[in-house]
């Protein structure tokens, strides 16, 4: 298999791994602030999603994700958000991408019929600890996605293959 083949796999499955939890999913109760936990041990430290704060702010949405330990050659965490409207929102991924064949890094996409269609955006911030995960996106970089949101995180193993879930959970912007 070759290195596109294998991204373009890898890309399929995260795509429709998020597409169904954004999609399938009813959301929780209306809040600025989301905290979610999860028992630990459900899979591998690196993959193993504990807990889960997201904080919907005027100009920012944060969401910090605590695992059991965070390998950045072997560790891929995404936190997806939607929209919650009537209209057709674009569904966002964010966080960091170790899936084998790619470069571990930083991802900002925005999710399409085609895979993932990587974005910049000035002022986001990815920030890898030694067991988790913080990512802060300005509000402006989710165009009409922006507001009140619905935001769930997933870990994947190195093949794409999903690993743990939280979510997703609808929250208010402050």
């Amino acid at each position: 298999m070759t290195t596109t083949s294998r991204r373009a796999t890898a890309t399929s499955a995260l795509l429709a791994s998020l597409t169904s939890l954004a999609l399938l999913v009813p959301g929780a109760a209306h809040a600025e602030r989301a905290d979610l936990a999860e028992p630990p041990g459900d899979t591998a430290p690196e993959l193993d999603i504990r807990y889960v704060t997201i904080d919907n702010r005027p100009t920012r949405l944060n969401v910090a994700v605590d695992l059991g330990r965070f390998d950045r050659q072997r560790t891929s965490v995404y936190a997806f958000v939607g929209g919650t409207g009537a209209r057709r929102d674009d569904l966002f991924v964010v966080g960091w991408s170790s899936v084998r064949g790619e470069r571990p890094g930083r991802l900002l996409g925005r999710l399409t019929e085609d895979g993932v269609e990587r974005r910049t955006c000035e002022g986001l911030r990815i920030d890898v600890g030694r067991r988790g995960l913080d990512v802060s996106v300005p509000q402006r970089c989710l165009g009409p996605t922006a507001g009140t949101v619905k935001v769930g995180v997933l870990t994947e193993r190195r093949t794409g293959r999903d690993a743990d879930e939280v979510g997703p959970t609808r929250v208010r912007r402050g």
